[in-house]
């Protein structure tokens, strides 16, 4: 009798299949651009923007949005794969590859998102 298949797979968070995954995820959610109206009112109540840190910045589409608004950007993505799509799309962050519990920030944020992180 051949064993039954696993109910939930697990991705290797740099691996295609995580890509293509959280594409999927992506491509059928408005929650980023619906979330991105409450966050500039958050961010324009703020009494100072100098640092904005993104953990878990992902490919950079919100960070990259959010970004003019603050004097330093600083991204945390772990996922090679997705720090390049960051790169290229805040190309002024500072971009830390360690994960969120390990990164190691180089100054205090005014204001932190994290957003969509598996």
């Amino acid at each position: 009798m051949k064993p039954p298949e696993p109910l939930v797979c697990v991705y290797d968070s740099c691996g295609e299949p995580y890509r293509r995954a959280f594409q999927v995820f992506l491509d059928h959610t408005d929650q980023k651009s619906k979330a991105l109206t409450w966050l500039e009112i958050q961010v324009a109540s703020l009494s100072q923007r100098g640092v904005f840190i993104d953990a878990g910045a992902g490919n950079g589409k919100l960070t990259s949005l959010l970004a003019p608004r603050f004097e330093q950007v600083i991204a945390i993505e772990p996922n090679p794969l997705l720090r390049e799509e960051l790169g290229r799309a805040c190309p002024s962050a500072v971009v830390l590859s360690s994960s969120i519990i390990e990164a190691e920030p180089a100054a205090r944020a005014d204001f932190v998102l994290s957003s969509h992180v598996f």
